[in-house]
């Protein structure tokens, strides 16, 4: 019975830590979004969106999906050492300005890798500017090369760009992000990643919590 109870208080102890960590993560991508004048609620949304998507991918392992969970919510923090002058710029960056806006995953992979517990989480904050095609950055990885969490997160993180106002654009038509998308499948994205997303695109929204 003692020996019970001792393994009761320690999950319980786990269970406290974690949910100190993911509070800790959360607040820290929350003024990441804040510095960058996304909406409070970007990187959740999107972490939101991908989970779903992972599910009807047929992912049903917890810790799997709490690992893309982490994943999508810290895919933007190598932007900590982007300038904010480029991040929150109203217009089109300059050919200089995109090759410093293209270290961030690089920055990302830096910090993660540092970090004994964060960095399980890194393929998407390392992977979700690669493209299926091998034209991504920062590795030129190419199709099946790049993880699965983040051939799921790519898709998520190019729907939210554009179907979203951003300081430097307006929101795009919702026929015209999903036209987009559509276009890019077998370029950008995995082809069947591409078609579950359209194909569930309105179960995606309501399970991000978008109308």
């Amino acid at each position: 019975m003692l020996i019970r109870q001792d393994v009761n208080k320690l999950q319980q102890a786990n269970a406290q830590v974690l949910k100190s960590i993911e509070q800790a993560v959360v607040g820290w991508i929350q003024v990441m979004d804040v510095r960058h004048k996304e909406t409070g609620e970007h990187s959740e949304r999107v972490a939101l969106m991908t989970v779903a998507l992972a599910k009807l991918r047929g992912i049903t392992d917890e810790k799997h999906l709490q690992s893309i969970r982490y994943g999508a919510l810290l895919h933007d923090i190598g932007k900590i050492g982007i300038p904010d002058a480029i991040l929150t710029k109203p217009a089109a960056l300059t050919e200089e300005e995109m090759q410093l806006m293209k270290q961030h995953p690089q920055i990302a992979y830096d910090v993660l890798s540092q970090n004994d517990f964060l960095r399980q989480y890194m393929a998407i904050p390392y992977q979700h500017h690669e493209r299926w095609d091998g034209l991504g950055y920062p590795q030129g990885l190419k199709g099946t090369e790049i993880s699965l969490d983040a051939r799921l997160f790519s898709i998520v993180d190019v729907w939210d760009a554009i179907y979203h106002r951003r300081t430097y654009k307006e929101a795009w038509p919702e026929k015209e992000v999903l036209k987009y998308l559509s276009e890019q499948s077998g370029k950008a994205f995995d082809p069947e990643i591409c078609a579950l997303f359209i194909k569930n695109y309105a179960q995606l929204k309501i399970a991000a919590d978008i109308s």
